[in-house]
Protein backbone atom coordinates (compact mmCIF):
# COMPACT_ATOMS: atom_id res chain seq x y z
CA UNK A 1 0.00 0.00 0.00
CA UNK A 2 1.26 3.53 -0.81
CA UNK A 3 0.41 6.84 0.77
CA UNK A 4 1.57 10.24 1.97
CA UNK A 5 2.88 10.55 5.52
CA UNK A 6 3.33 13.68 7.62
CA UNK A 7 6.92 13.09 8.79
CA UNK A 8 6.97 16.12 11.10
CA UNK A 9 5.32 19.55 11.22
CA UNK A 10 7.23 20.74 8.13
CA UNK A 11 7.82 17.63 6.00
CA UNK A 12 5.79 14.99 4.17
CA UNK A 13 6.90 11.93 2.24
CA UNK A 14 5.59 9.24 -0.09
CA UNK A 15 5.72 5.97 1.81
CA UNK A 16 4.96 2.31 1.20
CA UNK A 17 3.48 0.03 3.83
CA UNK A 18 3.86 -3.73 3.71
CA UNK A 19 0.49 -4.93 5.01
CA UNK A 20 1.79 -8.36 6.06
CA UNK A 21 4.75 -7.13 8.13
CA UNK A 22 3.64 -3.54 8.89
CA UNK A 23 7.05 -2.39 7.62
CA UNK A 24 7.05 1.19 6.45
CA UNK A 25 9.50 2.49 3.85
CA UNK A 26 9.98 6.13 2.85
CA UNK A 27 10.13 6.25 -0.95
CA UNK A 28 10.77 9.96 -1.43
CA UNK A 29 10.28 13.26 0.42
CA UNK A 30 7.73 15.71 -1.00
CA UNK A 31 9.22 19.11 -1.73
CA UNK A 32 6.19 21.19 -0.79
CA UNK A 33 5.67 24.19 1.47
CA UNK A 34 4.43 23.26 4.95
CA UNK A 35 1.13 25.12 4.33
CA UNK A 36 0.34 23.34 1.04
CA UNK A 37 -2.85 21.25 1.04
CA UNK A 38 -2.76 17.97 -0.88
CA UNK A 39 -5.78 16.67 -2.74
CA UNK A 40 -5.58 13.04 -3.86
CA UNK A 41 -2.67 11.25 -5.49
CA UNK A 42 -1.95 8.70 -8.17
CA UNK A 43 0.92 6.22 -8.42
CA UNK A 44 1.74 4.62 -11.77
CA UNK A 45 1.54 0.80 -11.99
CA UNK A 46 5.33 0.48 -12.30
CA UNK A 47 5.79 2.59 -9.14
CA UNK A 48 8.11 5.09 -10.85
CA UNK A 49 5.74 8.07 -11.23
CA UNK A 50 3.67 9.88 -8.67
CA UNK A 51 1.17 12.72 -9.18
CA UNK A 52 -0.76 14.84 -6.69
CA UNK A 53 -2.58 18.16 -6.60
CA UNK A 54 -1.14 20.68 -4.15
CA UNK A 55 -2.29 24.19 -3.32
CA UNK A 56 0.19 27.03 -2.95
CA UNK A 57 -1.55 29.70 -0.84
CA UNK A 58 -0.21 33.20 -1.45
CA UNK A 59 -2.10 35.13 1.21
CA UNK A 60 -4.28 35.05 4.28
CA UNK A 61 -7.78 36.25 5.05
CA UNK A 62 -8.10 38.38 8.16
CA UNK A 63 -11.34 39.24 9.95
CA UNK A 64 -11.22 42.36 12.11
CA UNK A 65 -13.93 42.89 14.69
CA UNK A 66 -14.82 45.55 17.21
CA UNK A 67 -14.42 48.66 15.05
CA UNK A 68 -16.99 51.43 14.89
CA UNK A 69 -18.90 51.19 11.65
CA UNK A 70 -19.17 54.58 9.99
CA UNK A 71 -21.88 55.21 7.45
CA UNK A 72 -21.28 57.26 4.30
CA UNK A 73 -23.02 60.29 5.87
CA UNK A 74 -20.63 60.29 8.83
CA UNK A 75 -17.73 59.96 6.39
CA UNK A 76 -18.99 62.96 4.37
CA UNK A 77 -19.46 65.04 7.54
CA UNK A 78 -15.74 64.76 8.11
CA UNK A 79 -15.17 66.76 4.90
CA UNK A 80 -17.82 69.47 5.41
CA UNK A 81 -17.15 72.60 7.42
CA UNK A 82 -19.64 73.75 10.01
Amino acid sequence: MYGIKQVDSLHRAVVSLNIETSAEKVIAPLQLPAIADLSGYSLSPDGKSFATSASRPTGDIWVLEGFERLGWRNWLNGFTRK
